[in-house]
């Protein structure tokens, strides 16, 4: 089996690439950047990379993003190339490698102003409805629809995991499912 990973250079990234590989996996990880767990540096935003990444996978986690911490540093028009065309465009390249399932790691920060209590603590499941704050929040709720629609138009299986903060020195252990049905 083997899995591509984008945004391998990240926290997220490096420590999902380095569990699948300690799980027997073929782990593949691609970033812009290079790193420990970064086997292609390419670009999200360049199609003709993500297709020759995604060739012959079996599947996909996507984590590259911009984050939170970016918002003052980027502007809005790169927050949406690489959060919202950069996910559509790792999105065609898996439909075109016929991949068996996509993973995309969101936020919970897609909920925005419906985290701020009023009278009351806000309960988070999957009934409270997102209200985006800033640009980061947007794109990755795009990107989530994005993903609805690609599993729609293509049957391909995407999970959407909105995962919270990754603000720590070290890669906290992470158990990664190797052997799991994605809908």
């Amino acid at each position: 089996m083997r899995v591509v990973v984008t945004g391998s250079a990240g926290h997220l990234g490096s420590t999902v690439v380095a569990a699948l590989r300690q799980g027997g996996v073929e782990g593949v990880g691609v970033d812009v950047r290079s790193g420990s767990q970064t086997a292609i540096v390419a670009d999200v935003r360049d199609a003709r990379s993500m297709r020759r990444a995604l060739h012959g996978a079996s599947a996909v986690i996507h984590t590259a993003a911009l984050h939170a911490p970016h918002v003052p540093l980027h502007s809005k028009r790169e927050f949406i190339d690489v959060n919202a065309t950069g996910t559509q465009i790792v999105l065609d390249a898996a439909a075109e490698a016929s991949v068996g399932r996509v993973v995309y790691s969101s936020t919970t920060s897609v909920y925005g102003h419906a985290l701020e209590p009023g009278d009351a603590a806000v309960w988070v499941d999957e009934d409270l409805m997102p209200r985006p704050r800033d640009i980061y929040d947007v794109t990755k709720l795009a990107a989530e629809r994005l993903c609805e629609l690609f599993t729609s138009e293509t049957g391909i299986p995407t999970t959407c995991l909105r995962v919270s903060r990754f603000s720590f020195d070290t890669a906290p252990g992470l158990a990664v499912p190797i052997a799991c049905t994605v809908r």
